[in-house]
C-alpha cells in the first residue's frame, strides 16, 4: 500500500478589495469560495499519496504572489498588494529541509517553523505549522497499514506581515477568535487500499486580513464538527472522493454563518492537489442557499443566489 504523504503548504490568499476611493472590504462571496477551497487543499495536505513529507509548495505560494503582482495590477487585488506585496520575490520562504524551517520528528510531531522569512523585500512570514500523528506507528508517518483511529492533525499559526504593517493572519482559532482550537484533523475509519475511509474534521481555522490603519478586510472562520464529518473515500489523489458533513463558514463582519456540503467532490488527477470535479451545496442562515461547482483543477463557479462568480482557487494547482 502507498503511504500517504503529507504536504505542508502555507497559502496566503488576500484579496476581495475595492477601488480605491470606495469602502475597502472584502469580497464576502470570493472569500467564502477559497475557504471551500482552502479545506481541500489542507485535506490533501495530510492525506496525499507519494509516500514523502514535502517541505512547504512553492507552487502555491508563487500563484498566489503571481495574482499580487500583475502589472498592472487587477483591480480587485491592487489595495491588498500595496499594503502587503513588494514587486520583488525573495527566495527565504521557499527554503525546504531540515535547517530552513522544519525541525527534526520529535514525539511524532514535526514543526515547520517560518522564523521570519521575508516574501518579496518587505513581507515577512512568521509563526509555523504543526504537524502530529496519533495511533499506531511511532515516526512522523503512516508506515504500513494504519488501524481505525490513527490520525494527522494540523495547526496552522503564521503571520504575514506587509509594508506599511497590514497583516494577514492564519491561526488554530474557535469561532469565538480567541480559544485556540485543535486545528484539522484527518482520521481514518476502515477499509483497505485502495478503498480506505476518513473522516476530516476542523475545530476551528480563523484566516483574517487587517490594514494597517486596523481596517478589517475580513475575518472567517471555518470548522467542521465531529458530528458531522466530511467523509473521504480512496487512499489517493487517483480515486479520492469527498461526501456528506459540513463545512461551516462564519463570517464575523456580517455575521453571516453557512454550512456546506460536498457532493462527488472527485480529485481523479494525480497532479492535482484539490478536487477536479463534483459541487458543494449551502445553506446560510441569512436565508441564502449558494452553490459552488467545481469546473477543473482549481477553478469553479459560485453562485450566491443572485450573482455568479468565476473563481480561481489560491491553493489548488497541479
Amino acid at each position: 500500500m502507498k503511504k500517504l504523504v503529507l504536504v505542508l503548504a502555507a497559502s496566503l490568499c488576500v484579496f476581495g478589495c475595492k477601488k480605491d476611493g470606495e469602502d475597502n472590504t472584502a469580497s464576502d462571496i470570493e472569500e467564502t469560495a477559497q475557504q471551500i477551497g482552502d479545506i481541500m487543499a489542507s485535506m490533501d495536505e495530510q492525506g496525499a499519496d507519494d509516500g514523502t513529507i514535502a517541505a512547504t509548495n512553492k507552487l502555491h505560494l508563487q500563484k498566489t504572489f503571481a495574482r499580487y503582482n500583475q502589472d498592472p495590477p487587477a483591480p480587485v487585488v491592487s489595495n491588498v498588494m500595496n499594503l502587503m506585496i513588494a514587486p520583488a520575490e525573495a527566495a527565504a520562504c521557499y527554503s525546504f529541509g531540515v535547517g530552513s524551517g522544519w525541525g527534526l520528528c520529535s514525539g511524532r510531531t514535526l514543526v515547520r517553523s517560518f522564523n521570519n522569512c521575508t516574501i518579496g523585500t518587505t513581507a515577512v512570514l512568521s509563526g509555523d505549522v504543526t504537524l502530529t500523528w496519533a495511533g499506531n506507528g511511532s515516526a512522523c508517518d503512516w508506515a504500513g497499514a494504519p488501524v481505525a483511529g490513527d490520525s494527522i492533525k494540523r495547526v496552522p499559526n503564521f503571520t504575514l506581515t506587509g509594508r506599511r504593517g497590514a497583516t494577514l493572519s492564519v491561526t488554530a482559532k474557535k469561532t469565538d477568535g480567541v480559544t485556540v482550537s485543535d486545528g484539522q484533523l484527518l482520521k481514518f475509519v476502515s477499509g483497505s487500499a485502495p478503498n480506505m475511509v476518513f473522516h476530516f474534521t476542523n475545530d476551528g481555522i480563523r484566516r483574517k486580513f487587517t490594514t494597517a490603519s486596523n481596517t478589517t478586510l475580513f475575518d472567517q472562520t471555518t470548522t467542521v464538527a465531529s458530528g458531522t464529518p466530511i467523509v473521504v473515500t480512496g487512499n489517493s489523489r487517483s480515486n479520492r472522493i469527498m461526501n456528506g458533513g459540513f463545512l461551516t463558514v462564519t463570517d464575523t463582519l456580517n455575521s453571516v454563518v453557512c454550512n456546506f456540503t460536498p457532493s462527488n467532490v472527485t480529485w481523479n488527477s494525480a497532479t492535482c492537489n484539490c478536487a477536479v470535479q463534483g459541487s458543494w451545496s449551502g445553506i446560510c442562515d441569512n436565508g441564502s442557499n449558494p452553490s459552488l461547482t467545481i469546473t477543473g483543477c482549481g477553478t469553479a463557479t459560485y453562485t450566491d443566489g443572485i450573482s455568479t462568480t468565476n473563481v480561481t482557487f489560491d491553493r489548488c494547482s497541479n
